[in-house]
């Protein structure tokens, strides 16, 4: 995770002592849980929009966010598109493929760490996080977990423990991304 550098570890909000933490925890949810495709084409020579949704973000962020709606919203024949550029992350949506819908999200530039995890804690099988570097390179994550179904599992299996401890103190017994890779 640190060599793709998509990810700002220093912008930690607040929620990790320091970057190690921060690190550490992210990548809890990716490693041995999804794979990455680093995507090198041309993304200004997809078809321009006339959808484009004003957008309004610092730096070159806009620039290369309406490059990637147009890239984005033009690839695969047969693939049904929808998305939206809220701003944490910077974009999100959903792409349907093959009569199954996945989830999208991701980010132009690199992304703070609480946003990061917000968004992989949602991923799903055939889920995307996808990080916009420049007009020639994004870099694709494709989940192969349910990190939904774990994190509600982990979240049960503590309070199933707790209530378990409580009763006995008290004596009483988570390939799509090929489209978008070329």
């Amino acid at each position: 995770m640190a060599d793709l550098d998509i990810v700002d570890w220093s912008r930690t909000n607040g929620a990790f002592r320091n970057p190690y933490q921060a690190m550490t925890h992210t990548c809890s949810w990716l490693i041995n849980r999804a794979w990455y495709t680093i995507s090198q084409e041309d993304m200004t020579l997809a078809p321009v929009r006339d959808d484009w949704p004003d957008w309004k973000h610092a730096g070159q962020h806009e620039e290369l966010g309406r490059i990637w709606w147009n890239y984005f919203l033009n690839v695969g024949e047969g693939v049904s598109h929808q998305l939206a550029m809220p701003d944490v992350p910077d974009f999100c949506g959903s792409v349907t493929y093959e009569g199954v819908e996945h989830q999208v999200f991701g980010d132009i530039g690199s992304i703070p760490v609480q946003a990061c995890v917000a968004s992989t804690k949602q991923m799903r099988p055939g889920d995307l996080w996808i990080s916009v570097c420049d007009t020639q390179t994004h870099i694709v994550i494709e989940s192969d977990r349910n990190n939904v179904a774990d994190l509600a599992a982990q979240f049960t299996l503590k309070t199933i423990v707790a209530s378990h401890l409580r009763r006995t103190a008290c004596g009483l017994g988570g390939c799509l991304s090929s489209l978008f890779c070329r």
